[in-house]
């Protein structure tokens, strides 16, 4: 996981467990990301809560490692 405070970039990389069924949520604070931001996956869906500032990552099942990415839009 990194964060680049100068260009906003957030990466996550995670390799997934099985076990786990609820989506990953990841903090999108509107300091950071005031008009929206861009996401790219390895795979998987995702949908952006704008009023509680969160992404909902669901990864598909086919892989073992997953990544996020946000960049400001």
């Amino acid at each position: 996981m990194s964060f680049d405070l100068r260009t906003r970039e957030f990466v996550l990389e995670f390799r997934h467990n099985p076990r786990a069924t609820a989506p990953t949520e990841i903090f999108l604070p509107r300091l950071h990301y005031p008009h929206g931001a861009r996401v790219e996956l390895s795979d998987g869906t995702y949908e952006v809560r704008t009023a509680e500032q969160v992404l909902m990552y669901h990864h598909g099942e086919t892989r073992e490692n997953h990544a996020v990415r946000v960049n400001p839009t």
